[in-house]
């Protein structure tokens, strides 16, 4: 006989291994997405253009951010310097909310500064601190 309790515990842990595996599959759908579109691309280094993703998931992962963070993380880069993705294209593979903040982290990536002052400086800083807040780009003008 399963007592009430050990089934609450049993399918807790179901649900948590579940979700684990979710995340695991799409952390591997958005890697070879990536993938796919830093093919035959390099950095100036010349070293393979998926390797500075990676290395932006790698810190970000030591600082214990959330998925959709790690996520997006692995796909910053696939709008400026992929070879055909879309933003429409990550909402259909990856959802909403990472194709927003994919799309805006790549429209911060295309913003140049004013000028070399302190102000320019802060505002960046401004926009890169709460990322996931300005997923929404609508109020922001990029030339």
């Amino acid at each position: 006989i399963i007592k009430k309790e050990e089934l609450n515990i049993d399918i807790n842990l179901n649900f948590e291994f579940s979700s684990v595996l979710d995340e695991l599959k799409l952390f591997k759908k958005a890697y070879e997405f990536a993938l796919e579109q830093h093919k035959d691309v390099k950095r100036l280094s010349g070293d393979d253009y998926i390797t500075h993703p990676l290395n932006v998931v790698l810190i970000l992962s030591k600082l214990n951010v959330d998925d959709t963070t790690i996520i997006a993380a692995m796909l910053h880069e696939v709008l400026n310097n992929g070879n055909n993705a879309t933003t429409e294209r990550l909402k259909e593979l990856f959802g909403d909310e990472i194709a927003n903040i994919v799309d805006s982290v790549s429209k911060i990536n295309r913003l140049s500064l004013v000028d070399e002052t302190e102000s320019s400086a802060i505002y960046l800083r401004k926009i890169l601190i709460k990322p996931r807040l300005i997923y929404s780009y609508e109020n922001f003008t990029i030339k």
